[in-house]
């Protein structure tokens, strides 16, 4: 089902936005994949992603993401996505020659951000340094998604030289009744701002919390708190 609804293409994003606040604009969207049924139900992507993992169909389904998110910054010229890559896909020549032949077009790498999810994958540790520093060599903007969740390597952090940090998510939403998440989170943040790396809290989803992270200083919020997943056209009228 998941092999047809990606040759049908099915497959399609939805967007976050990723918000200043310091002054309420918003940075860039983030890309949320999901796959339509045959009926056009709405598949979520918890009930798929785990399904095709470590097969030829994963890679397949992110190279038709960024081939989805090309289209999207090619008619939107003035946003700037960011679109998930795992471990697997960093270590995916294709997928990163792909990336890097992409980058070759200087005004879609400016606008199109790399989230790489945080990964306890010791063995692969060099080999992602070294593909994650071609890609900024190339002009890629890259984000570190997660932190907090796994690894939470320091030394990792500072050799992977990314240019945005996405706190992970259990920590902001415990983080008006937890004392651990707020300074767990306050460190992470003041770390950061000595490293000259921009923050960014998921899982706003109300007014305590963000006045909460804006306490603390962090750079950018996400959640709910601002916007639901949407198509790209409703957030870019609303923002007008």
């Amino acid at each position: 089902q998941i092999k047809e609804a990606i040759e049908d293409k099915r497959l399609f994003c939805l967007y976050q936005p990723i918000v200043s606040l310091k002054d309420s604009t918003v940075s860039h969207y983030e890309a949320l994949v999901r796959i339509k049924d045959k009926e056009g139900n709405i598949i979520p992507p918890y009930q798929f992603l785990n399904v095709i993992e470590n097969t030829f169909l994963y890679t397949k389904l992110t190279k038709e993401v960024i081939e989805y998110n090309l289209k999207i910054l090619k008619e939107y010229p003035d946003i700037k996505v960011s679109i998930n890559l795992k471990p697997s896909d960093i270590l995916n020549r294709s997928t990163i020659d792909m990336l890097l032949d992409i980058a070759k077009q200087e005004d879609i790498v400016k606008r199109l951000m790399i989230e790489i999810v945080e990964t306890e994958d010791a063995l692969a540790y060099e080999e992602i340094v070294k593909i994650i520093s071609s890609l900024k060599e190339a002009g890629y903007i890259i984000c570190l998604d997660d932190f907090g969740s796994g690894y939470s390597n320091f030394v990792y952090l500072l050799r992977l030289n990314i240019d945005y940090l996405k706190i992970d998510a259990n920590l902001i939403k415990n983080i008006t009744t937890d004392k651990v998440s707020f300074e767990v989170v306050k460190m992470i943040n003041d770390f950061c701002k000595k490293m000259k790396i921009k923050t960014i809290a998921e899982y706003v989803e109300n007014e305590d919390i963000l006045n909460i992270i804006k306490y603390i200083g962090v750079d950018y919020g996400q959640g709910y708190y601002f916007s639901k997943p949407k198509p790209i056209e409703e957030l870019i009228k609303s923002s007008k």
